[in-house]
């Protein structure tokens, strides 16, 4: 009941699984979350090639902790971190560089390759297609020694809703081998997520006092995510939620910038991010930061009201003294 995110959550599956001619084994199940779902996905990829191959897992600067953590202190794997483009995304480039000496000097012969779908503070989208063009440039096969596993925690929900040629298709099986979000973070409510894998290797063990097969990270997780999530999907238009909240974002990166604030958006995306105002009104509206920048998340209880009256009190903060530190501020994008 737990655990059949086909059987509860047909419709998060056909986000990313389309049928094509040739014949994939699709697998999953719901998560207690996101690093349990990147915890499934990598592991699907180090399984896949076996002790026999040198695996190296390859993820970017920007990629969420609980990815490095999972590889760390649970996988034991080889690890390399590719530099980002200012706005986010794996450098294609840099992705090369780290492929290149890895296979002529340290003679890895396998890759999991882990891309996001919406980083956690620039909420940048990595090219998926850029990064299996500079994979092969260097001489990888796509196809035989790579596992994709993406971690769409937030963007995911709406990801492949997109029509307009913006979101890049992303199918299981097909551009990815893996995929992994959170029912918490676009959806909102219950804590919880979910791992959809291709052709994944038979990571099974078998619990007889239990009676039953265990394919997962976590053996205990909240049997009633699956049927919350289903009956949340069916609750709104997600499509209409995803352009009410893009359409709040544009306005708050709009009037920032006629304010004199750098600011920025990945696109498609409703995290807008810009130089960090003062301590104090990061505090009171709990802004997340980092260095220099913070950011504002435009889901979908953020209305047109509450980004004006954000936008009325930061302009009164500190007489006026935070906005002109912002308008000085600078950074690349």
């Amino acid at each position: 009941f737990g655990g059949g995110v086909f059987f509860a959550c047909p419709r998060v599956k056909n986000l990313f699984c389309r049928k094509k001619k040739r014949k994939i084994q699709i697998s999953g199940h719901v998560t207690t979350g996101g690093t349990e779902g990147n915890l499934e996905g990598i592991r699907a990829g180090i399984s896949r090639f076996g002790p026999e191959s040198k695996t190296l897992t390859i993820y970017s600067d920007q990629t969420h902790a609980s990815v490095p953590k999972v590889c760390e202190t649970q996988l034991r794997t080889p690890t390399a971190i590719v530099p980002s483009l200012p706005n986010g995304q794996m450098d294609p480039e840099r992705l090369a560089e780290v492929i290149d000496v890895s296979r002529n000097v340290l003679s890895h012969d396998k890759y999991v390759l882990v891309a996001t779908i919406g980083t956690t503070f620039k909420g940048a989208n990595d090219d998926v297609a850029a990064l299996t063009r500079a994979m092969e440039s260097v001489g990888v096969n796509r196809r035989e020694d790579v596992h994709v596993h993406v971690d769409a925690a937030l963007n995911g929900g709406f990801w492949n809703l997109i029509e307009d040629g913006r979101a890049q298709r992303l199918r299981i099986g097909h551009e990815i081998d893996s995929l992994s979000m959170s029912s918490h973070k676009w959806h909102g409510g219950f804590v919880g997520g979910v791992i959809i894998m291709a052709n994944p290797a038979d990571t099974a063990i078998e619990v007889p006092y239990l009676g039953f097969t265990d394919r997962m990270a976590s053996g205990s997780r909240d049997g009633m995510v699956a049927p919350k999530w289903h009956a949340r999907l069916r609750q709104f238009d997600w499509l209409e939620e995803f352009r009410r909240c893009e359409a709040n974002a544009h306005l708050l990166l709009e009037a920032l910038r006629e304010r004199g604030i750098a600011a920025h958006r990945n696109d498609p995306g409703v995290i807008v991010v810009f130089p960090k105002p003062s301590d104090a009104f990061c505090d009171r509206f709990q802004l997340a930061a980092h260095g220099d920048l913070a950011h504002v998340c435009v889901m979908p209880h953020v209305s047109e009201q509450i980004v004006g009256a954000f936008l009325e009190e930061l302009d009164h903060d500190e007489g006026g003294e935070t906005v002109r530190r912002m308008r000085e501020a600078e950074f690349d994008w």
